[in-house]
């Protein structure tokens, strides 16, 4: 994930000593992590075949999304999900890919309240990128509510009203399998475990402060430089 926006003054202040995690809901797991690439087909034909993913999901002009075409891969609970556009002249895709190149632009969480995480990160001072709204389709409805974290990055919260399709309601589910993965030997993994967010200089501290104060995250490990470092970096 990419950073590069700096942190206002005001998230450098340091927390009070009697300061304590306020959740407003449960974070249930990663639901799925969105890549803005400049091919979607090739990206996700290339987690199928090097990381035993299987493509599950497709997004485009078969459905009816006449801007954007993304194909949705899993390896057990683990979902990626690879978004191009499908017109020269896409702002936001040219930005996001001439600053980072293929990259995460979306981490998205599986909750269980996503209007009251939405709004606990808004009074604390989050920016919305979308606010909490259902999307249905014939397999069943999902709230989601996005905000915005550092850099070009952001964080979707996923409500499961009733929905038991492949992905995310809009989604037609797909069962392509390319030839040569059925040579190779099963790749099984569980799930996302974590996700690393770098920093610009001194911009660590803050950022992980936004998990804290937005969030209500709480700090569980951390490493400095003297732990982990290499004669060029830290």
């Amino acid at each position: 994930m990419s950073a590069s926006a700096p942190h206002p003054e005001a998230a450098r202040a340091a927390l009070p000593e009697d300061w304590k995690p306020t959740p407003a809901g449960k974070f249930n797991r990663f639901h799925h992590v969105r890549f803005y690439v400049s091919n979607a087909l090739q990206a996700s034909a290339f987690y199928s075949l090097r990381f035993g993913f299987h493509r599950v999901a497709y997004r485009g002009l078969e459905t009816g999304d006449r801007n954007v075409a993304t194909h949705v891969v899993q390896n057990g609970n683990a979902f990626f999900a690879f978004s191009s556009p499908l017109n020269p002249g896409n702002e936001e895709f040219g930005a996001f890919l001439k600053q980072h190149g293929d990259g995460v632009k979306d981490v998205a969480f599986e909750v269980d309240d996503a209007k009251a995480i939405y709004e606990k990160a808004i009074k604390e001072g989050a920016v919305s990128i979308s606010a909490p709204h259902e999307e249905s389709d014939d397999q069943g409805t999902v709230i989601l509510a996005s905000v915005q974290t550092y850099g070009d990055t952001v964080h979707t919260f996923v409500e499961n009203v009733n929905y038991t399709g492949p992905f995310l309601p809009g989604y037609r589910t797909t069962t392509v399998t390319d030839s040569l993965a059925t040579l190779l030997p099963p790749v099984e993994l569980e799930r996302i475990d974590h996700c690393v967010g770098n920093q610009s200089w001194s911009e660590m501290e803050p950022a992980a402060r936004w998990y804290l104060e937005k969030l209500g995250f709480h700090q569980y490990w951390s490493v400095d430089e003297s732990q982990i470092h290499t004669e060029y970096s830290a």
